[in-house]
């Protein structure tokens, strides 16, 4: 990720010279010359967590991931066959692929308006406590364990956004 900020340590490049750290007061996406990448600090630990995302993920869709996520594709089919459910039905496509590939990614919910809300109503009594329910059993029983842990909390993310998918976002941290 290249940033553009002010008064950082930056990783400097500059091809045909050696790499090493420097204090720049601006950082440029390119300036012909240099490429400013992450700050010092967290460069390193980016590069690490995305591996582990990567690993964290795999092993999700390993032990139940693709599965769920197919799953969450079908139901979206099924509520777009009908002109009221396509709303329904791309929020299931949404989830689905939060789903497959959870790790580093993180749901914000609200962000939504009237629709939003009427959607969100129907949405709750329709399925959205029993999905938010099921979530929330996976997650406590996969937290008991240590190694669970992480796809416990992953559970409790699914949670958050099977109860009120409408206006909800999406984000990688």
């Amino acid at each position: 990720m290249i940033y553009m900020t002010k008064h950082i340590f930056a990783w400097r490049y500059r091809p045909g010279t050696s790499i090493g750290w420097r204090k720049h007061s601006n950082c440029f996406l390119n300036d012909g010359k240099y490429c400013f990448i992450r700050t010092a600090r967290t460069c390193k630990s980016y590069r690490g967590s995305d591996l582990m995302n990567f690993i964290g993920n795999l092993l999700w869709i390993v032990f139940g991931g693709l599965i769920l996520s197919v799953i969450w594709m079908l139901i979206g089919l099924l509520l777009c066959i009908t002109i009221i459910g396509i709303p329904f039905g791309v929020q299931c496509f949404k989830i689905a692929g939060f789903v497959l590939w959870p790790f580093g990614r993180d749901c914000i919910p609200g962000g939504f308006g009237v629709m939003g809300a009427f959607g969100n109503v129907i949405w709750i009594l329709i399925c959205g406590i029993s999905l938010c329910l099921s979530h929330l059993v996976c997650g406590a029983i996969l937290c008991i364990t240590i190694i669970g842990i992480p796809f416990g909390l992953q559970h409790f993310k699914m949670a958050k956004l099977s109860l009120i998918p409408f206006g909800a976002e999406i984000i990688k941290k």
